[in-house]
């Protein structure tokens, strides 16, 4: 019946299910014929005797059961319990040995000051809208602020401790701050002052004005424990400068000498010197960061308070001849390398008044000095006042250098007064 109905099918209709075109065998595969016909080989297994997987066309091979029966299970494996972060005062997760990324780097140099040393690092880690790192330097402390330190580095991921084994000076300490911070910007601190918990963020988003700022300055103010009336360091009211007018305006003390008010880059205080100076040596830091600054940004907003106690060194009798010396030093070097010079100009010369002459003849008198010691000094610094520094001060408005320097120069006994006149 089928072959007469192939023969009644119309010579020119097609079939339904054309014969296909044998495909040649790929390379190392069987046949199209040979799989059709059922003669494939068997699969091939590995040594265990275990066959091998097929996962989305890749062939891998079975792990080693290490000589195992096919039937044995694998033994279980040990599981560890779980290893829970170290966690801080503040509810920070702290990852065994993970460092915490920071944008500003906030250097406290540290040395005899337990009493106030956990205050300040609680208000360091308090600071919000920009994440912080705290890195305290112990300056050789013989009382407990090392104890203090190393406790607040070990319940807080954001603190770095990093303790000297002698007293070196803050300038030394600082610069291991500087060689340990990790953030882009540096702020140094003091602990025994304030600041408020967002100052951080302000001199950040002063700094985020312009892509090559490398100094933020910023207001402050100055409490004094003795009762004396407070003051304020102003920020010059001013847009961003170069590093040559933001180093003139050190001299001319539009811009003060200290650290605490200012933001740095990181990256640009590695480059400078620290100058090993007893006392006041942020003002030889800051002179040679602004002249090396790209662009120097101002803040006429308050975000420190400086205050000044009695055993502060500002108010110690300590003998300030030597480092005021090293500092005019730096002064002078940088004033000759910016350019155009600043040497010999009227805001250098008022700066070498101002702070060299002016402040070594206070130091003489103040000073914990001998006589012989204070006299020596005295008939050193004395003759540099005469009527061509009497004439700047003058041209610069500055009644208060003007009587001391005129009294100075004439009468000991009426400097005292003056002087003692100006510290109420």
């Amino acid at each position: 019946m089928l072959a007469a109905a192939r023969q009644r099918r119309p010579a020119d209709r097609r079939p339904r299910h054309p014969a296909r075109r044998p495909r040649a065998g790929r390379p190392g595969r069987p046949d199209p014929a040979t799989r059709r016909a059922g003669l494939l080989p068997p699969r091939r297994r590995d040594p265990a005797g275990a066959r091998r997987p097929r996962h989305l066309g890749h062939r891998r091979r079975a792990p080693d059961r290490g000589g195992r029966p096919p039937d044995e299970p694998a033994p279980r494996r040990a599981v560890r319990p779980p290893v829970r972060p170290a966690l801080g005062r503040a509810g920070h997760l702290r990852p065994p040995g993970v460092r915490v990324t920071a944008l500003v780097s906030v250097v406290l140099p540290v040395f005899d000051d337990e009493a106030h040393l956990e205050d300040a690092v609680e208000r360091v880690l308090a600071q919000r809208g920009v994440d912080v790192e705290l890195v305290i330097v112990d300056d050789g402390s013989s009382d407990g602020s090392r104890v203090i330190a190393q406790a607040a580095a070990d319940r807080d991921p954001r603190v770095v401790f990093r303790p000297l084994a002698e007293n070196g000076g803050v300038a030394r300490a600082r610069r291991h701050g500087v060689e340990a911070a990790s953030g882009t910007w540096v702020w140094f601190v003091d602990s025994d002052d304030a600041w408020p918990s967002d100052a951080a963020a302000r001199l950040v988003a002063a700094a985020a004005q312009g892509a090559d700022t490398d100094v933020v300055v910023a207001a402050a103010d100055v409490t004094h424990a003795s009762g004396r009336a407070p003051s304020r360091h102003l920020a010059p009211s001013s847009p961003p400068v170069d590093g040559r007018e933001a180093f003139r305006l050190l001299l001319t003390g539009d811009v003060t000498g200290h650290l605490w008010n200012k933001l740095f880059r990181r990256e640009l205080l590695l480059g400078i010197e620290f100058t090993p100076a007893r006392v006041q040596s942020d003002l030889a830091m800051t002179a040679q960061s602004l002249a090396a600054a790209r662009r120097v940004a101002f803040l006429p907003e308050t975000v420190y308070e400086y205050r000044i106690r009695s055993s502060s060194i500002i108010t110690s009798r300590s003998r300030r001849a030597e480092s005021l010396e090293l500092i005019a030093g730096v002064v002078d070097r940088v004033a000759a390398t910016v350019q155009p010079p600043l040497t010999g100009t009227d805001e250098h010369r008022y700066f070498v008044v101002r702070y060299l002459t002016l402040s070594g003849i206070k130091d003489a008198v103040t000073g914990a000095w001998s006589d012989e010691e204070r006299a020596g000094l005295l008939r050193r610094l004395r003759p540099r006042l005469g009527p061509r520094e009497f004439a700047l001060l003058a041209r610069r408005r500055d009644a208060k250098r003007l009587a001391l320097a005129a009294t100075a120069r004439t009468s000991l006994r009426a400097y005292r007064k003056v002087l003692a006149a100006g510290n109420r």
